[in-house]
């Protein structure tokens, strides 16, 4: 296979996540999963740190996790990590049970380096596997096979399983647009895989695989030639050999066949997969000939919820951010097989307030919550309360049992008021009055410490000089996070092995980091890495409040680390960082000091200390 040294040195990165990267409490459990792994207790999936960890796992040939029953319990984001395979070659496949009981896992990327890979793919290879009810997005890529899903699947089942191509925050160029990307004697079943430009469900297979009920989606698909000639579309209750290229004579058979299977199903179910008589429009395609176009297609789904989000009493300029945030961060799972059913947004202002309603109709399984990604990821909001009809049901998404409607309530995530001179003043030993950080300058180290960030060293110093560890960088973060959304965690030192692991889990459950993210916390912390872990302490949006000068900008962050260039630029635009020298430089390799780090807390806290054009940070 190709680039072998490559998939070492993937594999040693999955091992070094599983053991260092990870709090050693979790190393030093029997398993960093609850459950028992059978049929009957599958371990239990909850977070993206033990995705890792499984990949990790099954990669280096732990044979008991590789054939294990799992359950994903929640719906979960890889953020723009260069994702390593379940199952990551042909000596070391995935042969277990993946449930992922209605549930998406989002971003799921593969950049330019990891798609030199042989197989890529959530899963890379399987082996007698099974993998139902998951729902997988991003954009990845292998060498031999690749598929969104599975780049290779051997004699397993996948069923109810959908996946979606998005390059919208990821690599530009699409290389799998497919849920699976080699088939040897497996079964995939009630599947559905989406692109805008094409796409299939399984791009190479053997003569004993099997498509049933399964459709793919994408303008080079939703287009039917009138003498039947179409692809990669199979209807309902038809099982197929991904060899053939037509399953009827003409749209109108496809049609006929797809409704009759429908009918025969009980009393409402699979409804939504009837398309009405005559929805069809004709035209023609670049060389003239003749074209059937869809003019509506079925759903992947029993039911339809129209979903309404409102985000009541917030001022205007909250509201238009809320709007934006909602659009670039919140998705469904399930598919509309050409396009979205509806989306609708508009503004009305009741009592000289905002209030924000968009509407979107999503597909819904029977029993389940319907599968929606990113709603614990609108930055500057969270989600208050969910209402079922009118009928307030709590902040958590309610199984859906018919056709229905459901208001998403939201509500700020926190208030920059919360920011306080509150706290106890401290006169440091090491604090010279006039030095800039001292009180007869920027007066940095006590107000830091006024609102509560910093206590200062165990024998009464603040130790300004001193360069700031990853660890107290992480817990500046959160408790900067937590003042701001005043949830009051007692953010106990002493729950862990190491006094930071509180921090840490808080910021992970926060997003304002990522679990993979920086390995050993002791080591000193870079001013990019700083920047990075401040700028998500609040949201954009209290940074926006102050105008931006986007003059500044700073120019020396290399293009490889372009996804920490949006923190940095934001906390120079709104003046809560400018360069360490006069061409603006940042530096953002250096080691940065307490009482640098000191400053730029006090910026990002209190709006009016922030920096004007002319001043240097």
């Amino acid at each position: 296979m190709k680039h072998r040294h490559f998939l070492s040195a993937l594999l040693c990165a999955a091992l070094l996540l599983t053991a260092c990267c990870f709090p050693a409490r979790a190393a030093a459990q029997a398993a960093p999963f609850g459950g028992q792994g059978t049929a009957e207790e599958p371990y239990r999936i909850d977070s993206s740190r033990q995705l890792w960890a499984l990949a990790g796992l099954v990669n280096a040939g732990a044979g008991e996790y590789a054939q294990a029953s799992y359950r994903l319990t929640a719906n979960l984001d890889l953020g723009p990590a260069d994702w390593v395979p379940i199952g990551i070659d042909e000596a070391h496949p995935f042969r277990g049970v993946f449930d992922g009981d209605g549930h998406g896992v989002a971003t799921l990327w593969s950049w330019e380096e990891a798609r030199q890979a042989d197989y890529g793919g959530f899963f890379g290879v399987t082996e007698g596997a099974v993998i139902d009810d998951l729902y997988v997005e991003g954009n990845i890529g292998g060498q031999v096979y690749a598929g969104q899903l599975v780049a290779w699947a051997k004699d397993s089942q996948i069923k109810n399983c959908a996946g979606q191509l998005n390059t919208r925050n990821g690599p530009n160029t699409p290389f799998a647009p497919q849920l699976v990307g080699r088939s040897d004697n497996s079964r995939i079943e009630n599947c559905a895989y989406s692109y805008l430009y094409g796409s299939w469900v399984v791009r190479t297979a053997d003569a004993a695989t099997r498509v049933v009920n399964s459709f793919s989606t994408g303008q080079t698909n939703f287009y039917y030639h009138a003498d039947g000639a179409y692809t990669q579309v199979w209807a309902p209750g038809i099982e197929v050999s991904p060899g053939q290229t037509a399953i009827a004579t003409s749209y109108s058979d496809f049609v006929r066949e797809l409704n009759a299977w429908v009918d025969a199903q009980p009393a409402g179910v699979y409804r939504h997969w009837r398309v009405p008589d005559g929805a069809e429009e004709m035209t023609t395609d670049a060389n003239g000939k003749p074209l059937h176009v869809p003019a509506l297609w079925p759903v992947l789904a029993d039911y339809l919820v129209e979903v309404r989000v409102e985000a009541p009493g917030v001022d205007q300029e909250a509201l238009e951010w809320f709007q934006g945030r909602w659009a670039d961060t919140v998705r469904g799972c399930q598919i509309p097989l050409t396009r979205e059913l509806s989306k609708v947004a508009t503004v009305t202002e009741p009592q000289g307030t905002a209030s924000e309603t968009l509407s979107t109709v999503y597909a819904a399984q029977a029993g389940r919550p319907p599968c929606i990604t990113g709603l614990d990821n609108v930055d500057g909001f969270r989600l208050a309360e969910v209402y079922l009809d009118g009928q307030a049901v709590g902040p958590q998404l309610p199984a859906i049992t018919g056709d229905c409607t459901l208001t998403l309530s939201f509500v700020p995530s926190g208030d920059i008021a919360h920011f306080t001179l509150s706290h106890p003043d401290v006169e440091y030993p090491d604090v010279a009055a006039d030095a800039w950080y001292g009180v007869n300058q920027e007066n940095t180290v006590s107000d830091v410490t006024r609102l509560g960030f910093f206590v200062g060293r165990d024998d009464g110093r603040f130790d300004p000089e001193a360069p700031l560890t990853l660890a107290e960088a992480v817990k500046l973060a959160a408790v900067a996070h937590s003042t701001y959304a005043g949830d009051g965690d007692p953010f106990d030192q002493t729950a862990g092995e190491h006094w930071f692991d509180t921090y840490q889990e808080y910021a992970v459950q926060a997003g304002i980091l990522y679990d993979w993210e920086f390995g050993e916390l002791t080591q000193p912390a870079t001013r990019l890495q700083m920047a990075y872990l401040f700028r998500r302490a609040i949201p954009q949006l209290e940074l926006e409040r102050t105008p931006a000068d986007q003059r500044l900008s700073p120019s020396d962050i290399a293009e490889e680390l372009v996804r920490y260039q949006g923190s940095v630029r934001d906390l120079y635009w709104h003046g809560v960082l400018q360069g360490a020298d006069e061409a603006g430089n940042f530096y953002p390799d250096r080691t940065v000091t307490r009482a640098e780090a000191a400053a730029i807390l006090v910026r990002l806290a209190l709006p009016e200390r922030r920096l004007t054009s002319d001043t240097n940070g």
